[in-house]
């Protein structure tokens, strides 16, 4: 079978000492398990433009039955932690999906991409 993270670009946001929370993936860890997965590591934030010439979806994509949305109309993941700086706005003016290190205990335990609860509201004050 194909790796959970295939077709999935991941860029991990902010200090790796703040993804140090007791009961949650460490950066080296979500790092180490994108890779198994057959993922893709983003060393910068995700460049919706770039992905467009190129689009590439996650193989193990679902359907929101209640939203009748692609789960992964993007195939790029930005990993942040709540309550964290947030990302310029640009980023949330693209369909990247935006998702927590609990994503990926719940996502592996499953062997399924699990649907974010919930897309981050843009805070001036809290991005870069």
């Amino acid at each position: 079978l194909p790796g959970l993270f295939r077709g999935c670009q991941f860029h991990i946001f902010g200090n790796p000492r703040r993804y140090q929370v007791p009961g949650c993936a460490t950066k080296d860890l979500m790092e180490r398990l994108i890779k198994l997965g057959e993922g893709q590591l983003l060393s910068r934030e995700p460049n919706i433009d770039s992905w467009k010439l190129n689009p590439v979806l996650p193989y193990y994509a679902t359907r929101d039955l209640a939203s009748g949305r692609e789960f992964a109309e993007c195939g790029q993941f930005l990993v942040y932690m709540p309550g964290e700086r947030m990302p310029p706005k640009r980023v949330f003016d693209s369909p990247v999906n935006f998702i927590t290190p609990m994503w990926f205990l719940d996502s592996i335990s499953k062997f399924e991409l699990v649907h974010p609860d919930t897309r981050p509201v843009f805070n001036p004050s809290s991005s870069w």
